[in-house]
């Protein structure tokens, strides 16, 4: 992805941006640059997970899960305090599309806020590669446990896309990283919220 120098807009105002798809299709790498681009508070699930790994400790699959139900409320959290005081905001997460549409819905509904969604994508086999991979990184916070791919496979296989399903759709397959055009991505953005 090339940079694109930072941009200050009203565009963006009261506007949220929801980063969405299955764990390994780039989303954290993206969003990065999306907020960066659009001068926005980035919130990620992951990064609250995370606190909360350091936190905590995190000893089974069930708690960690409880923290990614914890995060995901503080990724709303953040999202109605930064929307009420008319800000535009970038959220990122695997979100659950079901619940995810009826609780961002209802604060945007409430909140007057525009939603405009950025989903990721990739083939089932790249991202298993890749989910696969990063569980042995480095650079993986080692609470995230990702070793078992079956979980992610079936929720790919009812739902390939992880579509969340608010505001304007801009759909990126990112099943190779050189074909990914961040700049084309970008107007893509740009052009929706002008409408």
């Amino acid at each position: 992805m090339t940079s694109t120098k930072p941009f200050q807009s009203s565009l963006f105002t009261q506007t949220l941006v929801l980063v969405t798809g299955h764990p390994a299709v780039g989303k954290t790498t993206f969003a990065r640059q999306l907020a960066l681009c659009a001068a926005l508070p980035l919130f990620s699930k992951d990064d609250f997970k995370e606190l909360g790994f350091d936190l905590l400790g995190v000893k089974s699959r069930d708690e960690s899960r409880m923290l990614g139900c914890l995060a995901t409320k503080c990724l709303r959290y953040c999202a109605a305090q930064v929307l009420s005081a008319k800000g535009g905001v970038v959220l990122e997460s695997n979100f659950q599309p079901g619940p995810a549409k009826e609780e961002i819905g209802a604060l945007c509904l409430e909140l007057g806020a525009r939603v405009l969604e950025v989903n990721l994508h990739a083939t089932k086999d790249v991202c298993r590669k890749r989910f696969l991979n990063r569980g042995q990184s480095q650079e993986r916070h080692s609470g995230h446990a990702d070793v078992d791919f079956s979980e992610l496979e079936a929720r790919m296989t009812a739902d390939p896309k992880g579509i969340v399903g608010l505001g304007t759709l801009i759909a990126v397959d990112t099943s190779d990283f050189t074909n990914v055009n961040f700049e084309d991505v970008w107007l893509a953005i740009l052009a929706a919220l002008e409408r």
